[in-house]
Parts: C-alpha cells; sequence; structure tokens
C-alpha cells in the first residue's frame, strides 16, 4: 500500500500556481484543492477552474489571474 494514501499528487506546475495563488482564501490547502477540481465558477459559465485551464491552456491560466485579482480587489 502506498505511503501517498489520502494525499492528492498534482504535477501540473502551472495548476498548482492558481492553487498557491488562491490557497490563503481557504483554511488550509486541501480546501484550495478543492476549489480548483470541484467549484463551479459562474465567471467561466459554471466550469471549474480545472476545466478553464485544460479547455483554455495558456489563457485559461491568465483568465483565472484576472478572476483571482478581479475577486480579491472586491469587484466580482
Amino acid at each position: 500500500m502506498s505511503d501517498l494514501k489520502g494525499k492528492v499528487y498534482i504535477d501540473n506546475d502551472i495548476w498548482l500556481k492558481v492553487i498557491d495563488r488562491v490557497a490563503p482564501w481557504f483554511n488550509d490547502r486541501d480546501d484550495a484543492i478543492n476549489w480548483f477540481f470541484y467549484q463551479n465558477l459562474s465567471y467561466f459559465g459554471g466550469a471549474t477552474a480545472e476545466e478553464v485551464m485544460t479547455a483554455r491552456r495558456e489563457r485559461g491560466y491568465a483568465a483565472l489571474l484576472e478572476y483571482i485579482k478581479l475577486k480579491e480587489e472586491g469587484k466580482l
């Protein structure tokens, strides 16, 4: 049995950058990971951050950073 049981391993550096960027919004990093994979974002038509990144690649990364910035500035 693996000693990584119950831990999420993410090897995509860009995804990790987004997760790390929103981590301060949450009580722990696991909540930030759950946000990335499961929270539907109305700003993106109900897509999750993962879906935005997968569908739009570099443009998705830029769009998520803009979304995060607007959210932190209280403009959303």
